[in-house]
């Protein structure tokens, strides 16, 4: 429309494939992890044992040392 014409019923609906194929492919989780976004990809199954190994970290005793976060790369 913006080129002044109307779209014809073609090629609209390649324009909906086409942004219909490049969310399926940028919704799944391996492209995330292929541009490290995300840590780990786990199975449904291992949620809960996660969750509970991340739960029992997160409770650790603090020894009161500075916290330091070293040297971030970009």
């Amino acid at each position: 429309k913006r080129a002044g014409r109307e779209p014809d019923t073609a090629e609209l609906a390649q324009l909906r494939d086409q942004v219909k194929a490049a969310y399926e492919e940028q919704t799944d989780v391996r492209y995330a992890a292929a541009r490290l976004w995300i840590d780990a990809i786990i199975q449904p199954v291992e949620t809960r044992n996660l969750l509970v190994q991340l739960v029992a970290i997160s409770k650790r005793y603090d020894s009161g040392a500075p916290f330091r976060t070293g040297v971030y790369q970009v």
